[in-house]
């Protein structure tokens, strides 16, 4: 027999060295930890889940034993009182003092008239109807950046600190045919230039939970919040991407047909743009009114210009085989707005340094509340001829 209270407490007593080995995470072996520990509660809660079940289906097949009624309540049931009830009882017309009445029988035996038990008020919700906060949904917000380098297969780099990092980018230049007596140098070297990556700190934001909602729930609030906490820390970085590219005064721009829309030409001469040494890994990223534009274009047989594609869980529309991303962390349409961007990842460069989830108690102003926040130290540099901006007219 499945022991539910020892379950629980076992995970419970689980959650909390998790909590707290959670905050020092800093090394790919703590991650590896981290992520065993978490497997292990799913594993308790799963047991958790198997046990209500056995229990319910016992419950169906009569197996457990039922209150006894008490002497009171067999006196009650030979009284006269059971035969005031109106047979027809509404939520109108209904005896609130017999109400009562039957409830407590309900209470003692399980048992209730079903004239009563099918009363609900005009909500669709009653008595009979109990109220239980389950596990949240948490649909959560792409960075449009880390999501184009997933449909390549690029990885973030990562280097264990949070100095600065210079990474050399080593590009060919020409080349040729020599001759015996010809200069080594005469057709040109590979042209080094490099990327610096400085990292900063990005978080959630700390959501508040009290002592009231945690002892509410059955459900781990930290396994079942912490996708949306790393979700908003994330778009926090994606923020902070596109702010630096709108202000990179390097990185070329093709202007759209207007400030308020923009073509296919327009999106194809941005692409032109790009050198030949950076045409593969090339993803199209648009602010959502000009996504929109562009995903309502069909050709002459009614077929819309983007296609639909999915790639390892990743939904996305695509022009000329270029993934085409919806993304709010650049400029709506207006004059001399950044609208868009045509972007090559191998000249582009993501950075991840050390992730850790901040606990907080003990706040004055918050008697009896938990603090969560996911904080992460990122960098991010590009090419600036790796990447085009597709920017409105001044008018």
């Amino acid at each position: 027999m499945i022991e539910i209270k020892s379950l629980q407490e076992k995970l419970s007593a689980l959650h909390e060295a998790t909590a707290q080995f959670a905050e020092n995470v800093s090394t790919p072996e703590a991650q590896a930890e981290l992520d065993a520990k978490f497997a292990e509660m799913d594993g308790i809660q799963k047991q958790i889940d198997n046990a209500h079940k056995l229990a319910a289906y016992k419950l169906a097949a009569g197996e457990v034993v039922k209150p006894v009624a008490s002497a009171a309540q067999k006196a009650y049931e030979a009284s006269e009182a059971r035969g005031q009830v109106a047979r027809f009882a509404t939520a109108e017309n209904i005896d609130h003092a017999q109400f009562a009445a039957s409830l407590s029988e309900w209470f003692n035996t399980g048992q209730m008239d079903a004239q009563f038990a099918t009363i609900t008020t005009a909500t669709g919700s009653g008595v009979m109807l109990p109220k239980y906060v389950g596990a949240p949904i948490t649909p959560v917000r792409s960075n449009v950046y880390r999501k184009a380098m997933e449909l390549f297969g690029v990885q973030a780099e990562t280097y264990g600190h949070t100095a600065v990092q210079v990474s050399p980018v080593i590009s060919s230049s020409s080349g040729g045919a020599f001759g015996e007596d010809e200069d080594e140098d005469i057709d040109g070297a590979p042209s080094v230039g490099n990327i610096t990556t400085t990292p900063g700190g990005y978080h959630s934001g700390t959501y508040w939970f009290s002592g009231l909602q945690t002892n509410a729930v059955g459900w781990d609030i930290t396994v079942s919040t912490l996708p949306a906490l790393k979700s908003a820390k994330d778009y926090g970085l994606a923020k902070a991407i596109s702010a630096a590219v709108i202000a990179d005064s390097g990185i070329p721009n093709q202007a759209t047909a207007s400030i308020s829309t923009l073509t296919l030409d327009n999106l194809d001469d941005a692409i032109a743009q790009l050198p030949a040494i950076y045409e593969n890994k090339v993803a199209i990223v648009l602010q959502s009114a000009a996504y929109n534009v562009l995903d309502k274009l069909k050709d002459t047989t009614g077929v819309p210009i983007l296609t639909r594609n999915d790639v390892q869980g990743l939904s996305f529309r695509s022009y000329k085989g270029h993934p085409v991303l919806k993304d709010d962390t650049l400029e709506n349409f207006g004059a001399n707005k950044v609208v868009g961007l045509v972007i090559s990842f191998d000249g582009f460069v993501l950075r991840d340094e050390i992730e850790k989830l901040k606990r907080y108690e003990n706040d004055p102003d918050r008697v009896d509340k938990t603090g969560l926040d996911y904080i992460g130290y990122h960098g991010f540099g590009w090419i600036d001829t790796a990447m085009v901006k597709l920017k409105c007219p001044a008018s």
